[in-house]
């Protein structure tokens, strides 16, 4: 067999295994284990063959440099799943409001709208400014809370963007996290890991609709970011073309690891969810880990 067919034998039996095993929501009668369980052998039999896999799932970019190339890391399956129940986002906020130091909860009273329906807050703006003696805040409001369904995970950060929308990082188990972005129709999520005090995005995982009952999230070991990961070259270079104030930098970034603290403090300097949600995509593409979740297979 030429590589050609062989190429396009590969490609196909990806693609029959994706339409068979992994779904949008996953079939009842299939376990968790079970579709771990059929991808990674997948993987395991074809590692000759990543780029056919990464190929079918666009994860490469068409005009990669030699030096990413040299960098494509194995494809790593999970480790375990779990099922994740939801709750809606009033309740969740009433659950931990008193743990946001910087979020205080403002009673809006208006007849003819129940109270549960808004989610009305006072934020400090940590601008150093003060108004009438106390520090700035700025006021933000959400609606229909009590029909937005969230992850009912325990937060470790809560973020307020203009018109409603909004992030929170979850606690997922031990230096496992979901960013969560907080959209119109429902969350755009990112598996995670802490690294010096900065969330980091390691892959997109499928959005959780306004109305969802529960989810399935993917678990990864400590293998998924190691430090080799984060010491390689960057090749910023071939990401100009999508962050343009990267060709301006005049400090060294001559690690992974340099890059994400810049791009943390550019964050910072922009609230503003498609900002951040453009700075994470670009994390993990500087990244370049090949996960399960990496192939969209149940997107």
């Amino acid at each position: 067999m030429d590589n050609k067919k062989e190429n396009d034998t590969m490609t196909d039996n990806l693609a029959s295994l994706i339409d068979d095993k992994l779904v949008s929501d996953v079939k009842p009668d299939v376990s968790d284990q079970e579709i771990i369980k059929d991808v990674d052998e997948f993987i395991k039999s074809n590692k000759g063959c990543t780029n056919i896999i990464s190929d079918f799932a666009h994860v490469f970019v068409e005009d990669q440099t030699e030096e990413n190339m040299k960098q494509t890391h194995e494809i790593i399956a999970p480790d375990s799943t779990s099922r994740l129940s939801s709750i809606n986002l009033y309740d969740w906020f009433q659950t931990y409001v008193s743990s946001f130091d910087d979020i205080t909860e403002l009673e809006l009273k208006v007849d003819g709208i129940k109270s549960s329906e808004i989610l009305c807050v006072a934020i400090l703006t940590n601008s150093g400014t003060l108004v009438d003696g106390h520090p700035e805040r700025r006021i933000e409001f959400i609606k229909n809370v009590d029909g937005y369904n969230i992850f009912n995970l325990t937060p470790k950060r809560f973020l307020f963007f203009t018109n409603g929308l909004f992030q929170i990082v979850y606690l997922l188990g031990d230096n496992e996290y979901i960013i969560s972005y907080g959209s119109k129709s429902g969350l755009i999520n990112y598996y995670a890991r802490k690294v010096e005090g900065i969330y980091v995005p390691l892959f997109k995982m499928p959005k959780m609709k306004r109305k969802a009952q529960d989810y399935v999230v993917y678990r990864f070991s400590d293998k998924i970011l190691t430090d080799d990961i984060l010491k390689e070259n960057p090749n910023i270079e071939s990401f100009y073309y999508r962050y343009k104030k990267l060709s301006d930098i005049e400090e060294p970034l001559s690690t992974k690891l340099d890059v994400i603290k810049w791009f943390d403090s550019k964050k910072l300097q922009m609230v503003d969810l498609n900002h951040w949600i453009s700075i994470d995509e670009l994390i993990i593409d500087i990244l370049n880990i090949k996960s399960f979740l990496s192939l969209n297979c149940y997107e």
